[in-house]
């Protein structure tokens, strides 16, 4: 929806902050400057495309000022309850926020549907309060110098002085875990974390946590039936708020489930009221995801745009995708997304639905599947492509990680949701779409379908091998069954097979070789140096590990060097 920058105990104006992300939102530039604050936004009209839902929006009776990214979905029905001690100008989401806050005060957190990164300053006493959705989906960054308290959408809008966070980047390094706390790859750089909101007053902050995942139990009571009918109904009505927009949505489509079945759920509901438009990426290679694509429109009508990603492609975007993203890029799949958002921008979309979430909520990992059968106990290394980081004896200082070994299948699904998989996913999707100006929504992680779908029986998941079966079985109602029951097919992205030659064979050797790789201190150049001809030579198909070298001697010449 927009980018927010702002600058509280101000000496100086937040204009430059936010010219620097203006790509999250082309459509109006304002700035405000206040006697303790100055509050600078920039949007990307989705609802209500009037000027009078330009940000900051501000309350005077109550002296409260709202920058606010994001979508609040069930914003309708909150109007129709705030109505009564409220009126309204606009029409916007934005404004229902806004009075949700002032009737409701944090309460509002817990109330809206939705995603958000927000800000509420209040001009009479001059508290702040910035807060994130639960999951984590829009992003809020903070930092202080000279006095001065610092938040942005991104980054890149806030002062720092380059230096990296050696902790973050051995973590990383030793075990691929990233985007799992406030702290981010920038020394003195923090994130407001999901479920969460701070209170700076008086140059003093508080953190305070609004809603806790952790708390869901598992309700052996639902029927399977119950279960399965329940679950249809809250997809349906998840799809459908998450396409309340007043410009046109597309779909990134791929070839799995999740995608397919928001495509389904579209067409049963009649919601396009235009041909839907597909986007689907593709590597060129054997298993195409097109192929897969395709062979859905034999059931649903809509427009395809397939987008074929190279080698070449691929090298040449690199360094601005970290740039964008500012923290290490989850493999060449999500390299690849910044080329599908670029493609769905220059079609004119500014929404895009994306199937994201269903394999963490409805264990669609055969990881889970194995800790369902009790067939390991731990994986929090493993990453989202079955891939895991190898670097325990490469790093120069070791880092022990405080996870809780042994966990059960619902603290695992919920620390794939929190901690492993989803957050970073969200993450990079919101950095590549917002990159090309494009709003990402996520029905599938609806608070309310993860709720429901983490209470449920575990057994509820599984069946006969096959993962994800309650919520194919749902679906099956309106989905073809080869569609809804087609085995979980991996994440087709030729990462290892591109990495093991030219040009990402050479160019990773450069940089491995380079001084500035060993003048890091994080990793010993030798041993990488050892490990990349090993994995040059073998058949090896775990390729993260080299992933994680270019990522981090990138990530470096960008913003440190």
């Amino acid at each position: 929806m927009c980018g927010i920058a702002g600058i509280i105990n101000k000496k100086s104006d937040a204009s430059s902050m936010i010219q620097k992300i203006t790509h999250r939102g082309p459509d109006h530039h304002q700035t405000i400057n206040l006697k303790n604050a100055s509050l600078a936004f920039s949007r990307l009209s989705i609802i209500d495309l009037s000027e009078r839902s330009n940000q900051p929006l501000y309350d005077a009776q109550n002296q409260v000022y709202i920058l606010f990214n994001g979508e609040i979905y069930n914003y309708l029905e909150l109007k129709q309850e705030l109505s009564k001690d409220f009126e309204f100008t606009t029409s916007s989401d934005t404004e229902v926020f806004l009075k949700s806050y002032i009737k409701w005060g944090t309460d509002c957190f817990n109330k809206v549907n939705g995603m958000f990164a927000v800000c509420f300053y209040h001009a009479d006493t001059e508290k702040t309060i910035l807060a994130r959705d639960r999951f984590g989906q829009k992003p809020l960054f903070y930092t202080q110098a000279n006095e001065e308290f610092y938040f942005a959408s991104e980054i890149k809008a806030l002062p720092n002085d380059s230096q990296p966070n050696r902790e973050t980047w051995l973590k990383y390094l030793s075990s691929a875990v990233y985007d799992d706390d406030e702290n981010t790859f920038f020394k003195n750089i923090y994130q407001v974390e999901p479920s969460s909101y701070i209170v700076l007053q008086n140059s003093k902050i508080s953190k305070h946590k609004y809603y806790n995942i952790s708390n869901i139990q598992r309700d052996y009571s639902i029927s399977y039936q119950d279960a399965k009918d329940n679950l249809f109904n809250l997809i349906q009505d998840a799809i459908k708020i998450h396409t309340r927009s007043d410009v046109p949505y597309c779909l990134s489509l791929s070839s799995g489930f999740d995608s397919s079945a928001i495509l389904a759920s579209l067409s049963d509901q009649n919601l396009s009221k235009e041909k839907l438009n597909c986007f689907t990426l593709d590597f060129n290679e054997t298993l195409s995801e097109s192929i897969f694509a395709k062979e859905f429109s034999k059931n649903w009508d809509f427009k395809h745009s397939v987008h074929t990603i190279l080698q070449n492609d691929a090298l040449s975007m690199l360094s601005s995708s970290i740039y964008y993203q500012e923290s290490p890029l989850g493999g060449l799949l999500n390299l690849g997304q910044h080329y599908n958002f670029q493609e769905i921008h220059k079609k004119g979309f500014k929404v895009a639905l994306d199937g994201a979430g269903v394999d963490e909520v409805f264990c669609g990992y055969n990881t889970l599947l194995q800790k369902f059968e009790n067939k390991q106990h731990n994986n929090f290394k493993t990453q989202i492509d079955g891939t895991y980081s190898s670097n325990a004896d490469l790093v120069t200082e070791q880092w022990t990680s405080d996870k809780k070994e042994n966990l059960s299948l619902l603290e695992t699904q919920i620390q794939y949701l929190k901690t492993l998989k989803l957050n970073r996913g969200l993450r990079m999707k919101d950095r590549y779409s917002m990159n090309h100006s494009v709003e990402l929504r996520v029905p599938f992680i609806d608070h309310r379908l993860v709720e429901f779908g983490l209470s449920l029986n575990p057994s509820y998941y599984f069946k006969n091998g096959t993962t994800k079966y309650v919520i194919r079985d749902a679906m099956s109602k309106i989905m073809p069954h080869e569609t809804c029951f087609a085995k979980k097919k991996s994440i087709n992205a030729p990462q290892t097979k591109w990495l093991q030659k030219d040009p990402w064979l050479s160019f990773t050797k450069q940089l491995i070789n380079s001084p500035s790789f060993n003048d890091r201190g994080l990793l010993n150049a030798d041993k990488v140096k050892l490990a990349h001809e090993n994995f040059d030579k073998k058949d090896i198909k775990n390729s993260f590990y080299v992933w994680q070298w270019i990522n981090m001697e990138m990530w470096h010449r960008i913003f440190i060097d």
